[in-house]
């Protein structure tokens, strides 16, 4: 019994960490002002990284961020220069819960690297 219940609160606090983390992530990219250009981006980033997050800490189907992840793998969808078949076929398999972790990551560092491509070209 005893066993059972280290494993329980192991896992349990296990959780509590990841959700807090991306709770925490998620109220600073809301507490952003987002007036100007550099923030604009920095928000983006932030939120990207919150979608990436979220897929590497397994959180990405739980319901305090999965319309956040939906919104943002759409967002990355679209603005990644893929054809539009591929673009088309990313948002079906995505609509029907069909898309693979690393499909999913995948376009969200492509998105990523265009984040980071526009701050350094902001910078210029």
């Amino acid at each position: 019994m005893g066993a059972m219940s280290l494993v329980y609160w192991n896992s349990s606090s296990l959780f509590n960490r990841k959700w807090t983390y991306c709770c925490d992530l998620y109220n600073e990219m809301l507490k952003l002002e987002r007036g100007s250009q550099s923030n604009e981006l920095r928000y983006k980033k932030l939120k990207n990284a919150l979608a990436m997050d979220l897929i590497v800490l397994d959180m990405w189907a739980h319901r305090s961020f999965k319309e956040l992840f939906r919104d943002e793998l759409e967002i990355a969808i679209e603005s990644t220069s893929i054809s539009e078949l591929k673009k088309n076929e990313a948002i079906i398999k995505a609509n029907l819960h069909k898309l693979t972790e690393s499909e999913a990551l995948e376009i969200l560092q492509k998105y990523q690297h265009h984040l980071l491509i526009a701050t350094s070209e902001e910078k210029v």
